[in-house]
């Protein structure tokens, strides 16, 4: 009898929709995205801690932020200068040849 479930299963359907894009983790919406969140997540989190009274060693949360505000900073900055650069503000210095 379980013989015969096993081999009473549908055979798979062929799948019309086109296969996913390679995806690239290491760019910059990726990044711009983990400092983002990461830095509403740990303000959200230390909002959460101080509205519930939770009083304690500010070490820890002062660390935190300082580490992630300069990851947001930098992606604030990219942001900045490619916008910049959009409305021919500012231009891209040419590479300098090897030597």
């Amino acid at each position: 009898m379980a013989d015969a479930a096993t081999t009473a299963q549908p055979e798979a359907e062929e799948d019309d929709r086109p296969p996913l894009p390679h995806w690239n983790w290491r760019t910059f919406p990726v990044y711009f995205a983990l400092s983002l969140g990461g830095f509403v997540g740990g303000y959200a989190g230390y909002l959460t801690g101080y509205v519930h009274g939770n009083s304690g060693d500010a070490l820890p949360s002062t660390i935190m932020f300082g580490v992630l505000a300069l990851l947001l900073g930098f992606g604030v900055a990219r942001l900045g200068v490619r916008g910049l650069m959009g409305w021919g503000v500012i231009r891209p210095t040419p590479r300098r040849p090897r030597k």
